[in-house]
């Protein structure tokens, strides 16, 4: 029962901190949203390079996965005030590629 207790506390934990991970990921997209370039930085550093390897086994090409990313960001940035994301950034940058 201990072993059990245990685990139940680790999954709580880690759901914690992923409902936290998504609120901050959208306050940073509010922040984005108001024209805030360092916000948007961040976010580009952060996914820039786990979405062009994302992006890579589905185009398989890697200019042409480079320039799906890069067209996710411009996108993103020149549409940002229209954009609402509901879930994650991360789930609507993914699904973007």
């Amino acid at each position: 029962m201990i072993a059990s207790s245990g685990r139940f506390k680790k999954l709580y934990i880690e759901k914690k901190k992923k409902i936290l991970k998504v609120k901050t990921e959208i306050n940073n997209f509010d922040s984005i949203k108001k024209g805030n370039i360092k916000s948007f930085e961040l976010l580009f550093r952060a996914y820039y390079k786990p979405l062009l390897i994302y992006s890579e086994r589905i185009v398989t090409d890697q200019d042409d996965a480079n320039e799906v990313v890069q067209d996710i960001f411009l996108k993103l940035w020149e549409k940002r005030k229209e954009i609402e994301i509901k879930s994650s950034i991360n789930s609507y940058l993914y699904r973007s590629v």
